[in-house]
């Protein structure tokens, strides 16, 4: 039996809250969303999304390879096994974009596109997209203990407390923007979340080697979870040169595109818990698989997520089809593009976030949000 599509298009969504998140490099100008939507000749829909965050142009560049170099492409296509149909695709374009810089804007789309095909064949069978990932006839779990993300250092222990009545029991806090003191933003986050909560740092690649060693050295007495990206989070050597020096375990995974930059960093021993993301590096299959290969390794995973509504519920279809729990990074901060685009919200309860129910991913977007968020 063949599955084809027999449409499928790109979706550009744009929303700006009050508050923006910001980083150690730039600051978000706005939160952005492309949606892969795919259609079967039998009218079956799947979703997917691709990572566009930043630049604030990305959003267009991503749209354009995905029309261009996938879309068009896909239509006729048989999808009935998306991880083969889509490398099949993307087999002749790696070498083009690769010569061209734009790995990122390829690996955004594969990841979006191969979401939405995994989507579509879960509503095609009428199974969820864990159990066609894994053969399971459970989930691992129903629903995955989540840590606040995104946290600003000028906000730190403002925020924190709130997620913390709110429920949250971990916390994440982004440091080293331009002048915030990270050790004061720290002490202030552990202060408020309390001794036993979990409490990372993410520097979003703000320090050399050296400078990520020291750190780590003198945070040592805050009993951080993980240090995420001390250096830049595609620079395998230096990560592996600070894992080893370091008394805090080191996190990175969202900037190494494609499983085999995964697998190296696994393999060189870079990173002590792996973050793939489902929408940025490569799609569920690819991610699915490094996170087994981590545990092989005797590494932890959890998995990145920073974007919006359907790449969260396909991140947490894709924990849910691995063997052991992990955290599922829920972004602290306003998004519309993740709170308000579904016709039915995620069900949060005791600091948890429960899978989607359902076949495919579980969840739909509104048209009536998606024409409110849509940039023309």
């Amino acid at each position: 039996m063949s599955l084809r599509v027999a449409r499928a298009e790109a979706i550009g969504l744009r929303a700006r809250p009050a508050v923006l998140p910001r980083m150690s490099f730039a600051s978000m100008e706005a939160r952005q969303c492309l949606l892969v939507r795919v259609e079967s000749a039998e009218g079956a829909v799947g979703w997917g999304e691709c990572w566009v965050n930043h630049p604030s142009w990305g959003i267009e560049e991503r749209r354009v390879t995905l029309a261009r170099a996938f879309l068009s492409r896909l239509v006729g296509s048989d999808v009935e096994e998306p991880y083969k149909a889509l490398g099949a695709l993307a087999r002749p374009l790696f070498g083009p974009c690769r010569q061209a810089g734009v790995l990122g804007a390829f690996w955004a789309a594969i990841s979006g596109v191969e979401m939405a095909l995994w989507d579509l064949l879960g509503r095609t069978r009428g199974e969820p997209v864990w159990r066609l990932l894994s053969g399971m006839k459970a989930p691992s779990r129903p629903s995955f203990p989540a840590y606040a993300s995104g946290i600003d250092p000028l906000r730190a222990s403002e925020v924190v407390a709130a997620k913390k009545a709110e429920g949250f029991r971990a916390f994440k806090v982004r440091v080293g923007i331009e002048g915030d003191d990270a050790r004061v933003t720290l002490e202030a986050a552990r202060s408020a979340a309390g001794p036993e909560a979990f409490l990372m740092a993410d520097f979003n690649g703000r320090m050399s080697v050296e400078d990520a060693i020291a750190f780590a050295g003198a945070l040592r007495d805050l009993n951080l979870a993980w240090i995420e990206e001390p250096v830049w989070g595609d620079d395998v050597e230096g990560l592996a040169k600070v894992r080893a020096a370091s008394p805090i375990p080191i996190a990175a995974g969202e900037n190494l595109f494609g499983e085999e930059n995964q697998r190296r960093a696994i393999e060189r021993g870079s990173v002590s818990v792996l973050q793939p993301d489902v929408s940025k590096t490569g799609g569920l299959t690819s991610a699915r698989r490094v996170c087994l290969a981590a545990v092989s390794a005797g590494i932890e995973y959890s998995p990145h997520y920073y974007s919006n509504a359907v790449g969260l519920a396909a991140t947490l279809h894709m924990l849910a089809s691995l063997p052991k729990p992990a955290w599922l990074e829920l972004d602290a901060n306003d998004n519309p593009l993740r709170t308000s685009l579904l016709a039915r919200p995620f069900r949060f309860e005791d600091g948890g976030l429960f899978v989607p129910d359902g076949p495919g991913l579980g969840v739909e977007p509104d048209p009536a949000a998606i024409e409110a968020y849509r940039v023309a």
